[in-house]
């Protein structure tokens, strides 16, 4: 019973990423389109082999994206779910080929 009253026995030595602060953060920062950019392109380089964590911040915007947005990521977090269920963990190159293979 004590399980089911402290759920910060889940959450203990996690990390919680917030990409999309930094992402705000820089945005805000700089105003010079090529710099956006530039900063976007290195975001993906430099993440794109790192471990997905376990816990992610996921923002989602329903009233300006609808519930497509929320659809996908609920998508995206059950197939990472899954393949770590099933003992692999991913990358978030692993995320992209998944997502431009249901594109093509």
């Amino acid at each position: 019973m004590g399980l089911l009253n402290d759920f910060d026995n889940f959450f203990k030595d996690i990390s919680i990423v917030d990409k999309a602060k930094e992402f705000d953060d820089m945005m805000e920062s700089t105003m010079n389109r090529a710099e956006k950019l530039d900063f976007l392109l290195s975001s993906f380089d430099k993440d794109a082999d790192e471990l997905i964590p376990d816990v992610e911040k996921v923002r989602i915007n329903y009233y300006e994206d609808g519930i497509d947005s929320f659809r996908l990521a609920l998508r995206l977090k059950s197939i990472i779910a899954m393949s770590k269920f099933n003992g692999k963990e991913m990358t978030h190159n692993d995320i992209l080929k998944i997502m431009l293979n249901g594109l093509g």
